[in-house]
């Protein structure tokens, strides 16, 4: 039962993707979204159990996972800085690389520090993020993932 589970999730969130991708709905693209999206699914389970990968996330000590609760501040943080740098008269051109030990899970680090606007992880190591910061400051999400 859990195997058809995940699969049903799988074909939901792809058929929701493709569907989301068009330019005019028709009845074809439907069918046809409909019916890609199941072999897709079956792959996208193979995949995850090939890589070993779990829905649930390993939480150890204090982990990445705490810092969900900075996120919604640091996006509108970065949000407003990034357009008050991009409005502004004088921009500083001193953006930076930063290397960012972690202390918990890298997928979920990673995707965190990458979803505010102001900072993207270029490379990722076993326990560190190389980030690109644009010059509008640090916001406690980075301090939450940091070791």
């Amino acid at each position: 039962m859990r195997r058809r589970g995940e699969i049903v999730i799988w074909w939901v969130v792809l058929l929701g993707v493709w569907l989301a991708s068009l330019n005019a709905f028709s009845y074809a693209e439907l069918a046809t979204a409909a019916a890609l999206a199941l072999p897709c699914a079956f792959a996208a389970r193979a995949a995850r159990i090939a890589a070993r990968g779990q829905w649930r996330l390993a939480v150890r000590g204090r982990s990445a996972v705490h810092g969900l609760r900075f996120l919604p501040m640091a996006i509108l943080h970065d949000t407003v800085s990034v357009l008050r740098l991009a409005l502004g008269r004088d921009r500083p051109e001193d953006d930076s690389f930063d290397e960012v030990e972690l202390r918990g899970e890298q997928a979920l680090a990673t995707i965190m520090v990458s979803t505010a606007p102001g900072s993207v992880v270029i490379d990722a190591g076993a326990d560190h993020l190389l980030v690109h910061r644009l010059p509008i400051g640090e916001t406690r999400l980075t301090e939450a993932v940091r070791k």
